[in-house]
């Protein structure tokens, strides 16, 4: 009788538990994008050197790029896309060129959602990072020591938890 009571009692608290945790995950998704012109506005803002790299990538058929030098290690890319889809497909090459670096004692997460994804590779030597959120993507691959800046910078413009 009592496991029937502690049954019957458990399993809803369990899952109203689960369904809790859920929701506190997708509440802490980044879900606002930063525009071209608001991450350049940043970077002249905080001092960093800004640079339009939309010459070397085709923004008819890619969108908008652009890269931000915070020190002489630490470079954050980002992509405006033309779609989502061209988002997905970009971020998608990006993870698959940054797998390229795995190590035997390498830490990966990887989380694919239709407007959210987000790629993170630890080696021995160094941190890369890569963030979609509906048609845009910021990206980073620094050495391990510059870790910290990268994550702080990314954080900034709402790119990462």
């Amino acid at each position: 009788m009592r496991w029937k009571k502690l049954i019957v009692i458990g399993v809803p608290v369990i899952m109203l538990v689960l369904v809790a945790l859920i929701l506190f995950i997708f509440s802490s998704i980044p879900s606002e994008i930063i525009t071209f012109e608001e991450l350049k506005n940043y970077a002249e803002e905080n001092g960093y050197e800004f640079m339009d790299t939309q010459d070397e990538i085709p923004i008819d058929e890619i969108g908008k790029t652009g890269a931000v030098f915070v020190k002489e290690d630490v470079t954050i890319e980002y992509i405006e896309c033309i779609s989502n889809n061209v988002a997905k497909a970009l971020n998608k090459n990006f993870t698959i060129y940054a797998q390229e670096y795995k190590e035997k004692d390498s830490f990966e997460t990887e989380i694919n959602l239709p407007e959210y994804g987000s790629y993170t590779l630890e080696t021995t030597k160094m941190y890369i990072h890569i963030t979609r959120i509906k048609n845009t993507i910021m990206h980073v691959m620094v050495k391990k020591s510059e870790k910290k800046v990268a994550k702080e910078i990314m954080k900034e413009l709402g790119y990462m938890n």
